[in-house]
């Protein structure tokens, strides 16, 4: 992402902060933003939506070709690596995803959020514990293409 529109992202941020507005969402083009303040909670627990797409598929893409990739949170919660307590995760170490395939969960505001590889490849990391609160741009995971590490 640009640096101009990392700078108009966090003004929008800066503004709904001092605002009293509970959620505002801004589309333009293939740029998706939706913030939701929490009942009585800090700017922080604004949750940047998971079709902003962009920022986060950029970051999740190697920075060689075939070098292991980080994949960071699209947006703040809580993250979940089942689909309920007890169940078996959706993925592990050493696990062979598929772009689209699902990663875990992020819930915010009692909603689950579905969160999608952007790639393909086998996961080498889980950087964040089950239900431990993520941060929008935090590692989750690391997923290096298939045959890389050969």
């Amino acid at each position: 992402m640009h640096s101009t529109k990392l700078e108009a992202i966090t003004r929008i941020i800066e503004s709904f902060g001092k605002s009293g507005a509970d959620e505002v969402e801004i589309v333009e083009g293939s740029l998706r933003i939706r913030l939701r303040r929490f009942a009585g909670g800090p700017v922080e627990a604004a949750a940047v939506d998971a079709a902003l797409g962009e920022s986060a598929m950029e970051a999740a893409k190697p920075s060689q070709g075939g070098t292991p990739a980080a994949v960071p949170a699209p947006m703040h919660g809580v993250f979940h690596r089942a689909p309920a307590p007890g169940a078996e995760p959706f993925v592990s170490v050493g696990s062979k995803v598929q772009v689209g395939q699902q990663l875990c969960i992020l819930e915010a505001m009692k909603v689950f959020n579905a969160f999608a590889s952007p790639r393909s490849g086998v996961v080498v990391a889980i950087h964040a514990e089950n239900g431990a609160d993520v941060m929008a741009g935090q590692a989750l995971f690391t997923i290096e293409p298939e045959g890389a590490g050969a």
